[in-house]
C-alpha cells in the first residue's frame, strides 16, 4: 500500500487509528479504528458527510467505541498491523479514487469503501444510519463539486 498516495488527512487518520488500536489493546488496525479516527477529525470531511446524510457523528462514534471495547484484547502485542480486511478496503478505496478521477486516496474514498462492507460492524453501523455509497456520493457533489483530488491536501479547499 502506497501511503504517499493518501491525502494528509487520511495519513493522519491512520496514525490516529494505530494509536486507537494500541489503546484498546488490539493487534490489528481495522475498519472500525479508521472510521472512529475519521469521525474524530476536527472539522473533518467525514463528519460533514455524516451530518449531511443525517447520521449523527457523535452517536456513531459512541457505537464504534462500543464495538472496539468488545473486541479481543492482547497485552504486549507490539506494533499493530493492518488487518487483511482493512487492506482490502484500502484497495477498494484506491479503485474508487481512480473511478472518480482522483490522483490521491482521500477520507471520502475510505468512507465509501467502509460503507460498502455489509459484513463488518463499521459497515453495518453506517448502513443502519443511511450512510451508503449513493448517499455519500450525492453529498460529495455538494461538498466538493466537480473538483478532483490532485494534491495531498484537498480537504482544505472544499471545507
Amino acid at each position: 500500500m502506497r501511503f504517499d498516495k493518501f491525502t494528509l488527512k487520511l495519513q493522519e487518520a491512520f496514525q490516529e487509528a494505530e494509536g486507537l488500536a494500541g489503546g484498546y489493546g488490539h493487534q490489528g488496525i481495522d475498519a472500525e479504528h479508521i472510521l472512529l479516527a475519521l469521525i474524530r477529525q476536527p472539522e473533518g470531511t467525514v463528519s460533514e458527510i455524516l451530518k449531511k446524510v443525517g447520521a449523527e457523528p457523535k452517536r456513531l462514534a459512541g457505537e464504534i467505541e462500543g464495538i472496539l471495547e468488545g473486541l479481543p484484547k492482547v497485552s504486549g502485542a507490539g506494533q499493530p498491523y493492518m488487518t487483511p480486511r482493512l487492506n482490502d478496503m484500502l484497495n477498494k478505496a484506491l479503485t474508487e479514487a481512480a473511478r472518480l478521477g482522483d490522483e490521491y486516496v482521500s477520507v471520502e474514498h475510505v468512507l465509501i469503501s467502509i460503507a460498502d462492507d455489509k459484513v463488518g460492524p463499521a459497515g453495518k453501523a453506517l448502513t443502519h444510519r443511511g450512510v451508503t455509497r449513493d448517499a455519500i456520493l450525492k453529498v460529495l457533489v455538494d461538498i466538493r463539486g466537480n473538483q478532483r483530488i490532485t494534491d495531498p491536501n484537498p480537504e482544505d479547499k472544499y471545507q
